[in-house]
């Protein structure tokens, strides 16, 4: 923690609520920014409430704008550009242009992120015009530097070196000089005149540039211009002056425990010594490029992992604040639809549990029918039929016994290929659970037995059922993490199973258990047994 920062978190701490504590927790959260973006979004979102309760529209426009800005440094630039627009709307509904201004040019910044350079310059050129004409002097100098960027991606070199000179000499003609600025400003003079191949021009503007660095004890740009002026020697192929300032720029990473372009040193040294014709040094200075870039690459997939995380974390954040504010709309309505979604996928106690908590827990449950159905001789019936029939037939059966299902309440568990699988009496308790899915195991059987009468007459193939019943205690509950599912296991499942393998085409097959059930209810016929593994013979019965 820095010196600023711990001198903020100590004003703020001992300070009421008022309007410049919103300003100082605003700066805090700045200080985050890079380093740290949950906290300082957790910040920025305790800020903003403090902010709103004062009535203190600067302080929830520059809030807002930070919002924008840890977004767009995270790479979400969907949120980052939702948040500069909030910031926007709110400054112009009280007449801050200056903060309408700011919103923009930060919205060119995620243009450049974007790749997108028109945009960035053009909506940069129209943030400077507007930041001149009121001399703020800051605010001029990201602006021309920004733009000077965009350029030189675009390979636009002279564009670009006409905005950083410009800005050169404003700098330079000040009493009190921002040597930070300059170091920058002829860091990237140096950058983009090498480019044009003036490299002992290029040289001096490193050079200023170390100077200025120096001065400053800026550890990043002591580092960076010393690697920059090694760069420019090894392509004057001053092999012994750059291997010189790659050693600096090395020595600097080492001192402070920071790796900035130290992978490209090693590799540029040993390119150097490759010139001086010293084998064992380029060598050896490659197997520590090859090393340090192995490093870099886990250090920036443990990073993006890191990113991953955050995004993850502050899209449930945003969503649960914007819920709760009931501000967004369009917001809500992606959750209803999320919810609705989750209703459909889950019994309505399972989704309710699994929001509630992050989790539902699998249950025990005592007296539950379970209904399998299959088509008989699928594969040869589907070769007869075009993908996209075959498609429309299953959709067609399917959403009917989905219908059945839904008038008595039954739960359907899931669909595998041809198979349907549902069970009554769960997940809540339903004493009727057997005689409800008889019935609507009978309508499914009459259904397809009219479908196949349908079909004769247009002269399509058409597919041929057996339905298969058993009741008995079961366990429910979810399987899956990133694709959830509700599914039934135990040995009435299976018996289940078992009835609808040994059913005939046309018919429902019942179990012993359903059938002590359904007989008062429904004609019941006796067909005999079968040899269940483990479980010895099964009585099975046709019920009409």
């Amino acid at each position: 923690m820095n010196d600023k920062v711990k001198e903020l978190e100590l004003q703020i701490a001992s300070m009421p609520d008022s309007n410049r504590k919103v300003e100082l927790m605003n700066d805090l959260s700045f200080q985050f920014m890079d380093r740290d973006p949950s906290k300082a979004l957790n910040n920025l979102n305790l800020t903003f409430e403090l902010a709103k309760k004062l009535d203190f529209k600067e302080g929830e426009i520059i809030c807002l704008m930070y919002k924008g800005l840890v977004f767009n440094s995270s790479k979400m630039y969907t949120e980052a550009i939702r948040f500069l627009n909030e910031a926007m709307q709110l400054a112009e509904s009280t007449n801050n242009q200056m903060q309408v201004v700011r919103c923009k040019a930060n919205m060119g910044d995620i243009y450049f992120c974007l790749k997108q350079y028109d945009n960035a310059i053009s909506i940069t050129r129209e943030a400077l015009a507007f930041f001149e004409e009121r001399g703020a002097e800051d605010d001029i100098m990201v602006c021309k530097m920004n733009i000077a960027a965009s350029y030189g991606e675009m390979k636009k070199t002279d564009e670009a070196l006409k905005f950083l000179y410009e800005e050169a000499d404003r700098q330079e003609a000040k009493t009190e000089k921002n040597k930070w600025a300059l170091c920058n400003i002829y860091n990237n003079i140096g950058a983009n005149i090498e480019h044009e191949g003036k490299l002992d021009e290029a040289r001096a503007m490193f050079e200023k540039a170390h100077t200025l660095a120096q001065e400053l004890n800026h550890i990043y740009l002591l580092q960076m211009t010393s690697h920059n002026i090694g760069s420019t020697c090894l392509l004057q192929n001053k092999a012994d002056e750059a291997i010189k300032w790659f050693n600096q720029s090395i020595t600097v990473n080492e001192e402070h425990g920071i790796r900035e372009h130290i992978a490209e040193n090693y590799e540029a040294l040993s390119r150097a010594y490759e010139m001086k014709e010293d084998t064992i040094e380029a060598l050896k200075y490659y197997k520590l490029f090859k090393k340090a870039t192995d490093e870099s690459n886990m250090v920036e997939a443990t990073s993006e992992i890191a990113k991953l995380e955050f995004q993850k974390e502050i899209i449930l954040k945003e969503k649960e604040a914007a819920l709760e504010r009931e501000k967004n709309a369009a917001l809500k309505i992606a959750h209803d639809r999320a919810d609705a979604l989750l209703m459909n996928i889950l019994p309505a106690q399972v989704a309710e549990e699994l929001k509630e908590k992050g989790s539902a827990e699998a249950r025990y449950f005592e007296n539950v029918t379970v209904l399998f159905t299959d088509f008989k001789n699928f594969t040869t019936v589907s070769e007869k039929l075009s993908p996209r029939q075959l498609v429309d037939e299953l959709h067609q059966c399917f959403k009917v016994f989905d219908e059945i299902i839904s008038k008595y309440n039954i739960e359907k568990i899931k669909t595998i290929g041809d198979a349907y699988m549902a069970a009554s009496g769960l997940p809540s308790a339903n004493p009727n659970h057997a005689t409800d899915l008889v019935k609507a195991a009978l309508e499914i059987r009459d259904f397809i037995l009219a479908r196949q009468v349908q079909s004769k007459k247009t002269g399509l193939p058409s597919f041929e059922m057996r339905i298969g019943l058993n009741s008995g205690p079961l366990v429910a509950g979810i399987v899956g993490v990133t694709k959830f599912a509700y599914d039934i296991w135990g040995d009435t499942v299976n018996t289940a199973a078992r009835m609808e393998q040994n059913c005939e085409v046309g018919k429902v097959n019942i179990g012993e258990a359903t059938y002590q059930l359904v007989k008062d209810t429904f004609k019941c016929e006796y067909r005999g047994e079968i040899e269940a593994k483990n479980k010895g013979k099964l009585k099975m019965y046709f019920v009409e």
